[in-house]
């Protein structure tokens, strides 16, 4: 199981990098129509992610580990935003 912190976190950086449009078609190419948003903290089948990815690599034609380095990446700035905005 994955929290759906992850997936919500592929969301924004398919969107943020490729537009709201790419991010519906990899919605409908990974068959998640049904799912308008992740829950942070709900946990999602692994096979949700896997399919995210998946359908990122065919529809931006990268390879799947090129969409996870990418992830990685934006993963990082992701939790650093996150953490600077956080009190404490």
């Amino acid at each position: 199981m994955m929290y759906g912190l992850v997936d919500r976190a592929i969301h924004q950086m398919v969107t943020n990098h490729h537009g709201e449009d790419t991010w519906q078609r990899n919605r409908e190419r990974a068959d998640l129509q049904d799912l308008d948003f992740f829950s942070a903290y709900q946990a999602y089948s692994d096979d949700v992610t896997h399919r995210l990815v998946a359908a990122a690599s065919d529809e931006l034609d990268l390879s799947g580990d090129q969409i996870m380095h990418a992830f990685g990446e934006y993963w990082i700035t992701h939790a650093a935003v996150n953490a600077a905005r956080s009190p404490g």
